[in-house]
């Protein structure tokens, strides 16, 4: 199999990194590789108060040599068998997810661009930013209908975790991006601007 195009999409927590990977995986029909399917699971016997503890947004809280390999395979034309994560159990779950290399892969998390691992790799960078105010709105929303927080311990993690994690490892690497895109923008105009610079031959975005 050909090599395939990586696309790495990097930003704050909850700033539109998913909705703008499943955007551009439907415009170039491209599977797409989460950070957030690599976490690290939380020890048996924690009880929910340290769950709400722990710290979501730490390079060590996911399986990065795991991550990088999967993501390095795919550009050199080899499948993998991705793992799932269940949010509500804070932990990996049963299956694995097949993935096939294509012209484009689209790997989005939002420590990508920080991985020394990727660094050197053939591919397009994506950042993505929005206010923290609304990133952290959808993060609070997310966490709570989606994975069982409670917004008291969500709004606790995001000061004490998550955004030092933005300022330390993820804001600085907005100057490696090929492209810095603003998240509060309509979703088909991110979209285009990331197949005008592919030079996709796509005729327009089909958003999901």
């Amino acid at each position: 199999m050909p090599a395939s195009h990586i696309i790495l999409i990097a930003g704050v927590s909850a700033g539109g990194k998913t909705t703008l990977a499943n955007d551009i995986g439907a415009a170039l029909d491209a599977p797409i590789l989460r950070l957030d399917d690599y976490y690290r699971d939380i020890e048996v016997g924690y009880s929910p108060d340290q769950v709400a503890e722990f710290n979501w947004d730490q390079l060590d809280a996911f399986h990065l040599d795991e991550f990088c390999d999967d993501v390095l395979n795919l550009s050199k034309g080899q499948s993998i068998a991705r793992p799932t994560y269940d949010f509500t159990l804070s932990k990996r779950g049963p299956e694995r997810v097949a993935i096939q290399p294509c012209e484009y892969v689209v790997v989005e998390g939002q420590f990508v661009l920080a991985l020394p691992a990727l660094r050197d790799l053939d591919s397009t960078r994506v950042f993505i930013e929005v206010p923290m105010f609304d990133a952290m709105h959808r993060r609070l929303v997310r966490d709570v209908h989606d994975r069982g927080r409670d917004q008291e311990s969500v709004m606790e993690q995001w000061n004490s975790h998550v955004l030092p994690a933005y300022h330390r490892w993820i804001e600085p690497k907005k100057s490696s991006a090929d492209i810095v895109l603003d998240g509060s923008q309509v979703r088909h105009e991110n979209v285009t601007r990331v197949l005008g610079f592919l030079g996709a031959g796509v005729t327009g975005p089909r958003l999901v």
